[in-house]
């Protein structure tokens, strides 16, 4: 029988005549051992005698033209006959590049400040080397620029206007004519063809975080390679997060003294302003209801704020034009650098030096309230330093002594059960609001020289009854004696006036102390108490 074909020959770059022969090119010898290994310029050819072949394309070809290898096979059989057949076929572009997606964050840096910061990552090759002059912000359709434009994101109240270089490598973002971001794209390439990438953003000036203190951007990013195949686009989200909060500082503080009326009193402070990422926009007193609780004279006050903030006044109800105390800001305000504040102090009338307890205080805290607020509406609330000193106690008032005697009484004595005497009393800056007794319901009557006074030797106590009248009871609760005073008594400031004091003997009193004695002596303090709590004693 006939034995089959056997390759001999792989004729590459010659052509095939009329006759079947193989003319020009370079040819091959195949044989039966090792198959024959071919280079081509797109590839390796591999190809054994029974004509099993194989082909191995490089990468990175350039398919911007055809990529086509053609050879011949030569072929004999036993009886020396000989045919040729070209063989044709084409190397089609491999995989695209493909760019990584990802997130960034940056915290926006304090009004004024550029912010510069980058981000790097890998573009990872396909079948051809990537082109580091392709990269670029993917605005496929319009897409970036429409996504971006949509997010309707302001700065410092105007409109972001986004835009690309011609190149797309530059996407910049502006409110006017003011640049607030701009991100560059940059690459090089390794030596397997991949984009060793950077994009690096300039934060010029702040975005406006009127809901949310985290913006989100949406970017994408690709490039081409050497074929101008585009790469898969890469996705990266960039959070753009508020940043710091305007700070305020009341640094000196404000010092009067009651004791200097009756001439206004007034004291300048200071305020330290410090902006934060966004530009400031007021500084003014907090809402007159998170004031603090004053009254003057014992009457509590209502506060008025001006239009504008900047003035506080603190008045009796109904008289907004009788001011007690009046605070005021002064000073020019920089929206977007550092600056000192004043604030003025003006008291007019005096305060009632008591504590939020109620009680009675040398130094009286006023911690009146100022916000500062950035665009944003990030604020920051402090209370001011401002001390008001108590004026002098009233003045000490006049003695009085009263005298009585017991009935029936002694032969030759002239004194009666019941006897009649007035103080002084003079108000200070403060007008006097009441006259008390300075005992303690149910302690001892003591004579002066501090011996209990008793009744048919039972021991006798103070018993205050309101309403100005002070009881000495027995044990069984016989009234021995009874003082008497107004029941409400009042003194303006700067003014004197006299108060009635009475004394009514009810009964006997036991005249002991160790010997017998003719004459006792009861010394019974009374307080004079001014409108803040001062008192003085009579």
């Amino acid at each position: 029988s006939e034995k089959p074909f056997t390759l001999e020959i792989i004729n590459v770059g010659g052509t095939i005549n009329a006759a079947g022969i193989v003319t020009g090119g370079t040819n091959y010898t195949l044989s039966a051992g090792a198959p024959t290994v071919i280079s081509f310029p797109q590839g390796i050819l591999t190809i054994s005698q029974n004509g099993d072949w194989t082909f191995a394309a490089y990468g990175n070809l350039n398919h911007q033209i055809v990529q086509q290898v053609n050879f011949n096979y030569v072929a004999r059989d036993a009886d020396g006959d000989i045919s040729a057949s070209p063989v044709t076929f084409d190397i089609l572009d491999g995989a695209a590049g493909r760019v990584p997606s990802g997130a960034g964050t940056i915290t926006e840096a304090i009004i004024g400040t550029p912010l510069l910061q980058g981000l790097n990552f890998t573009i990872s090759a396909g079948s051809d080397h990537l082109d580091p002059a392709t990269i670029r912000f993917d605005n496929t359709g319009g897409a970036l620029l429409s996504n971006l434009g949509a997010l309707n994101l302001k700065s410092n109240g105007v409109d972001l206007v986004w835009t690309l270089s011609a190149d797309s490598k530059v996407l910049i973002a502006k409110a006017g004519s003011a640049v607030v971001i701009e991100l560059t794209l940059d690459a090089s390439v390794d030596a397997n063809g991949n984009l060793l990438a950077s994009a690096v953003g300039e934060f010029l000036r702040p975005l406006d975080h009127p809901s949310n203190n985290s913006l989100l951007l949406p970017l994408s990013v690709t490039a081409s390679d050497k074929d101008g195949t585009a790469a898969e686009t890469g996705h990266f989200t960039l959070t753009i997060k508020d940043g710091s909060n305007p700070n305020i500082v009341s640094t000196d503080g404000v010092n009067l003294d009651e004791d200097n009326f009756p001439a206004p009193l007034t004291d300048t402070g200071t305020l330290t302003v410090s902006v934060g990422s966004d530009a400031i926009t007021t500084l003014k007193f907090a809402s007159t209801s998170s004031q603090p609780q004053l009254s003057s004279m014992g009457v509590a006050l209502v506060y008025t704020l001006s239009a504008d903030g900047h003035t506080l006044t603190a008045h009796r109800p109904g008289l907004p034009n009788d001011p007690v105390m009046v605070i005021q800001l002064t000073g020019t305000l920089n929206s977007e650098a550092n600056s000192t504040q004043n604030y003025v102090v003006t008291l007019y009338q005096p305060l009632d030096q008591v504590n939020a307890s109620g009680q009675h205080v040398d130094i009286l805290n006023i911690p009146i309230k100022v916000r500062v607020k950035d665009k944003d509406g990030d604020s920051k609330t402090i209370a001011l330093n401002i001390k008001i000193g108590d004026a002098s106690n009233p003045a000490p008032p006049s003695s009085v002594v009263l005298d009585v005697a017991e009935s029936p009484h002694k032969v030759g004595d002239s004194l009666s059960t019941s006897d009649q005497g007035s103080m002084n009393i003079s108000a200070a800056t403060d007008p006097i609001v009441a006259v008390k007794y300075g005992v303690n319901n149910g302690s001892t009557v003591q004579d002066s020289n501090g011996n209990p006074l008793t009744q048919n030797g039972l021991t006798i106590s103070w018993k205050d009854r309101g309403n100005g009248v002070l009881d000495a009871v027995t044990s069984t609760g016989d009234i021995v004696f009874t003082v008497t005073i107004p029941a409400s008594f009042s003194v303006a400031p700067g003014s004197s006036a006299s108060i009635s004091i009475s004394l009514l003997l009810k009964g006997p009193i036991d005249h002991l102390n160790g010997v017998a004695v003719d004459l006792l002596t009861v010394n019974l303090q009374l307080n004079i108490v001014d409108s803040d709590g001062s008192i003085q004693t009579g």
